[in-house]
């Protein structure tokens, strides 16, 4: 009998597709969130990424501030499961910042 294998979303999290980039040590990458919760990131990357690393995430927010102003989620986490490209990160720490303007 073979052990059931826990899903990488958390059963409250939410699917949305937004651009992010990451930092893990000095290597820096992108991808796309494949959904969110107040405690976990999941997220697709070109490459498979080391589990119980720290981790910094800047997510493209999709709601402007004022209406005006664009904003990026940033999340200090660890990495806590990988799957092929799909990983998952434990949220420690976020913050919404004002994203400069291009």
């Amino acid at each position: 009998m073979q052990a059931a294998v826990a899903p990488l979303e958390s059963p409250a999290s939410y699917p949305i597709g937004l651009a992010l980039r990451y930092q893990l040590l000095a290597h820096v990458g992108a991808g796309q969130t494949v959904s969110l919760s107040s405690m976990a990131v999941v997220f697709e990357a070109s490459e498979s990424l080391p589990i119980d690393r720290p981790v910094k995430l800047w997510i493209n927010w999709p709601v402007k501030l004022e209406n005006r102003l664009d904003l990026t989620l940033e999340v200090r986490g660890r990495t806590t499961r990988a799957q092929g490209h799909r990983t998952t990160v434990e949220i420690q720490r976020y913050e919404f910042l004002i994203r400069p303007a291009a």
